[in-house]
């Protein structure tokens, strides 16, 4: 069983009365996630009002961005110039009521109420036609880490202009951005650059790209600078009161600038590669242009499936040129369209700690087949599916995953007195099935199919898996299907998922199946379809059965050689936890070793679910162990097998079938089988198996022969498949025999 969360803390912009600040914060880092962390509106009736920009410029769609940062009241007083709107010493701040209003940079200039504050120096000259300022507060809470080759997160990220039309300067000589810095470990914002045992060095690239499909061409470079080669590159510190944020200002060697074409799209690359400690991250743009960044986070090129693309905002920097900034006449990038269009009435959309459950079908599957009930509240039609998930490699680390991944998508049919899925109404595989498609934007997904006709309040199944073949590197990897939020955060849940193993033929069994009780892992998996859901009715398993007249250990049942019946789903815990794992519910056996030997005690072939056995060679409640195994049959979540060793004749040993943890029970059957093949030769009816024939042989014989409702399986005295009348004779002939049988 696999649980994982995923998190970034949120960078949170706090401001005092007349006073700004920004709290440093630990900023979570994923290997191969794009780092992107928000600042959400607050509302409060003191709020730091951004500039208002002239009517002329605001129809241009320059500011978007209108929103109200929290003030925790009341706050100190304001603290004069020095500090107070987060500028260098010498700026002002204009104060409103009990607030200071700390406003937006637009074209380098601080706006304030009709009153400005000192233009920041980009080191050339700067207005609205060749600028994407940056956008303060914020650069620090809405960056996009920056770096590449040779940092190990591999992060680049690139944003699209265009040039202005007709004549001009088209040579760009001179660039100035905006960014922040980041330890990867313990990871505030700094506005100083690195020092003392984690040495870094600013090493700039600015590299300008032809557009194709709207998307940043890493195959048509039409020039990169680097710093301290062709480029040299300023850099300004503004700190004050732990928010960060630095100007840097590159200019291009005498002969080496980048002459680009008039009213056409290119897209602008800065990265800082590092020493893979430190990460930098492109800060924020406050003019909004298409609100589109384009992050590549393993350096195969950009794509619209990859984090941080749509609405991850424009990047701040300025060039010495002329650009046509609103890129009229036709943007140079759109958003991709939206992974998820449906709205999230529509299904259970993910938890806010994204936890997930492996759902993978293959020969060599690592884990589970998952599924979820769902419902409509009205008939109609269903084509797609979005949802929610993440990858995990064999050794632990969490890879990109494949860009177009061939999930397998499978919906079933729910007709049988069960509540378990039966009929497969529609199965395919993305990119191989016909009508079977699949598209992906960082963590989130789509898979369209043919429409598939649903009726109002009958139960249906999902089953999303990913295919894996170790011996494939594609699909070396494991897919976590992500969870859904819990109810109330999402009404469609109703707290339960279905599994099988992922190694299992089409037409495999399904169970039901639990995360557990922690409110951060329900047990919904994430979906949302095209058509409107409701709560699903179906889907729930039926009340356990009582438990078993084994469930106490003073209690346990006599195991045999072969195979026997076990049922966990009404048992309750008893006893200590084993030394592999912890146990939930559990049943008890008893196990008398015929002949000397090594006895293994198997769960593979009749048991699917995530089963941990134990044995113990004292009585209850089982103290000195002698055995135990979790997920010993090659399944993670799987069933378990494991071999006792050095038995002696007669001896007899506790036997444990337990759950792992509180998943869910199941009723199967385990086998024991000795080593080297069956006991020795000797007395045929020496039932018992300890030298002596007696009559004791003959009252076990009988026990076995007339248990009910069935008889034990050893009751086959003559072997032949069939306990009946016959076994009674011919063990009788034995048992009455004189002279005495061979060998007794």
């Amino acid at each position: 069983m696999f649980r994982t969360c995923i998190s970034i803390r949120t960078l949170q912009i706090a401001v005092l009365a007349g006073v700004c600040f920004a709290g440093t914060t630990a900023f979570a880092q994923s290997k191969g996630k794009g780092l992107v962390s928000k600042l959400r509106p607050t509302t409060t009736k003191q709020v730091v009002q951004k500039a208002k920009l002239p009517a002329s410029t605001l129809a241009q769609g320059a500011y978007a961005d209108d929103v109200a940062y929290p003030i925790p009241g009341p706050g100190p007083a304001p603290r004069g110039v020095q500090g107070a709107c987060l500028l260098p010493a010498g700026a002002g701040c204009i104060i409103v009521g009990t607030a200071a209003e700390c406003t937006g940079v637009f074209f380098g200039t601080y706006m304030g109420a009709g009153s400005a504050c000192p233009v920041v120096d980009c080191g050339f000259a700067i207005s609205q036609t060749n600028c994407q300022d940056y956008q303060y507060p914020r650069v620090g809470g809405t960056s996009l880490a920056s770096m590449g080759t040779p940092n190990t997160s591999l992060f680049r990220v690139a944003d699209s202009f265009k040039t202005g039309n007709g004549a001009g300067n088209y040579n760009v000589t001179e660039v100035c951005w905006w960014g922040v810095y980041s330890q990867r470990v313990g990871a505030a914002f700094s506005c100083a650059l690195p020092s003392g045992d984690q040495p870094f060095t600013d090493r700039f690239f600015v590299r300008i790209m032809a557009m194709t499909g709207q998307l940043p061409d890493v195959t048509q470079v039409v020039g990169e600078r680097e710093e301290g080669l062709n480029m040299t590159v300023t850099r300004r510190p503004v700190c004050a009161n732990n928010l960060a944020f630095n100007e840097y200002h590159g200019t291009f060697a005498t002969g080496q600038g980048i002459q680009l074409q008039p009213g056409t799209c290119y897209a602008l690359e800065i990265r800082n590669p590092n020493n893979n400690v430190v990460n930098w991250f492109w800060g924020h743009a406050g003019v909004v242009v298409d609100n589109i960044s384009w992050q590549d986070t393993t350096e195969n090129g950009y794509s619209t499936t990859e984090v941080g693309t749509a609405g991850a905002g424009d990047r701040a920097w300025c060039m010495n040129i002329n650009l046509n900034i609103f890129q009229t006449g036709g943007a140079c990038s759109t958003p991709p369209p939206p992974i998820c269009a449906s709205p999230d009435a529509n299904g259970q959309v993910r938890a806010g700690i994204n936890g997930g459950g492996f759902s993978n079908t293959g020969a060599t599957a690592v884990g589970l087949q998952l599924g979820d009930s769902f419902q409509f509240s009205s008939s109609g039609n269903i084509d797609n599916v979005c949802f929610w998930g993440f990858w995990v490699a064999p050794d632990g680390t969490q890879p990109p995953g494949p860009d177009v991944p061939d999930f397998q998508l499978t919906i079933y049919d729910s007709n049988g007195t069960d509540a378990l899925p039966n009929t497969v109404l529609r199965d395919g595989t993305c990119g191989t099935t016909a009508g079977f498609t699949s598209r992906r934007q960082g963590a989130n997904y789509n898979i369209a199919f043919p429409a598939l006709a649903v009726d109002a309040g009958h139960c249906y199944y999902v089953s999303i898996a990913f295919p894996q073949n170790n011996a494939d590197p594609a699909h070396a990897f494991r897919f976590a299907w992500g969870l859904a939020a819990e109810a109330p955060a999402n009404a469609m849940s109703n707290a339960q998922c279905i599994s099988r193993a992922g190694t299992s033929a089409p037409g495999g069994t399904y169970n039901f199946f639990t995360f557990g009780t922690d409110p951060a892992f329900p047990s919904n998996m994430s979906w949302v379809f095209n058509l409107q859901a409701v709560t699903p009715s179906c889907g729930l398993p039926p009340p356990p059965p009582p438990p078993p007249a084994n469930d106490p250990c003073g209690s346990a049942a006599v195991a045999v050689l072969g195979n026997n019946p076990f049922d966990t789903r009404g048992a309750t815990q008893d006893g200590f936890d084993p030394s592999c794992g912890p146990t939930g519910k559990d049943a008890w056996f008893t196990f008398r070793a015929p002949c000397a030997g090594d006895y293994t005690i198997s769960f593979c072939a009749g048991a699917i679910l995530d089963v941990l056995a134990s044995a113990y060679s004292d009585g209850c409640p089982g103290t000195i162990e002698i055995g135990c195994d979790d997920d010993g049959c090659g399944v993670v979540g799987g069933p378990s097998i494991f071999t006792v060793a050095g038995l002696a004749q007669n001896q007899q040993i506790l036997i444990r079938v337990s759950t792992f943890a509180d998943s869910a029970g199941e009723a199967g059957t385990f086998n024991i089988s000795r080593a080297g093949g069956p006991c020795p030769s000797g007395c045929a009816c020496d039932f018992n198996h300890n030298g002596t024939l007696n009559s004791q042989d003959f009252f076990d014989f009988l026990t076995a022969f007339l248990t009910t409702p069935l008889p034990l399986p050893t009751a086959d005295y003559n072997g032949d498949g069939v306990i009946n009348s016959q076994d009674y004779f011919d063990f009788l002939l034995c048992f009455l025999a004189s002279p005495p049988a061979p060998g007794c």
